[in-house]
């Protein structure tokens, strides 16, 4: 007899805490007996995992794009709305990397989402469109949420950049590689903040931002690194001149 597949699909969904899993991290949030019994492993073929879940049950939806193919748990608005609750301030770019639709069916989501005044907008410093949760404020990250205090920015640049390079030495010294989410992770800024920041150390040539294999990381770490408002994706930084 097939094994009921929707709580195993609510409690890896509910174990990840994201709307979207792509099928390669879904089956690794299936515990290993439940794979087991499925005939699965943790690096089983997206395709083997999709034949082995059968059809989804309500409401979870298969998403495929390009050479990537996950599950939605969720509605399209539903789900848009947990991820920008998730992090709010997230851009369209960045809306559309958490919840990978085509681009054209995300915009018209939140266009929805606007008229109903579920989502508001607002313009950044850097003329990007960023998405918050109606009465939500320009909070940042889950582990910047969690903290009673959250940590005290320094009010000027020459602080700021101590503070930043402070961080970035002290990730380099343990793995000779720096991931910007690390950094971001390490600072505990405000997202606006930390992005302005970086953007303003990528311009004057300080530090070089650099793209990377996204596949390579978990989704929250993804989330956690830089977009540019052109939608391109930083994973890494390396330091151009001495401080």
């Amino acid at each position: 007899m097939a094994p009921d597949i929707s709580p195993i699909l609510a409690a890896a969904f509910q174990k990840e805490e994201k709307p979207y899993l792509s099928v390669s991290n879904l089956v690794k949030a299936i515990p290993a007996p439940v794979r087991r019994d499925l005939g699965l492993t943790s690096v089983s073929k997206p395709k083997d995992v999709l034949q082995a879940l059968g059809p989804l049950p309500s409401p979870y939806i298969v998403l495929r794009k390009g050479n990537s193919t996950g599950i939605l748990a969720a509605p399209p608005a539903e789900a848009i709305l947990k991820t920008i609750s998730r992090v709010p301030g997230k851009t369209l770019g960045q809306v559309h990397m958490a919840i990978p639709l085509k681009k054209e069916d995300v915009i018209k989501e939140l266009n929805h989402l606007l008229l109903k005044k579920s989502v508001r907008v607002e313009i950044a410093a850097t003329g990007a469109f960023r998405f918050y949760i109606d009465g939500q404020g320009a909070v940042t990250t889950d582990k910047e949420s969690d903290a009673a205090t959250p940590p005290a920015v320094p009010g000027d640049r020459d602080g700021k950049l101590a503070a930043f390079k402070a961080a970035f030495d002290a990730i380099y010294k343990k793995h000779r590689f720096v991931f910007i989410h690390q950094v971001r992770r390490a600072l505990g800024w405000p997202r606006e903040v930390f992005d302005l920041f970086l953007e303003s150390l990528m311009i004057d040539g300080t530090v070089a931002a650099h793209p990377g294999n996204p596949g390579a990381l978990r989704r929250s770490e993804v989330e956690d690194s830089y977009q540019n408002d052109l939608g391109d994706l930083f994973l890494s930084v390396s330091w151009r001149r001495p401080l």
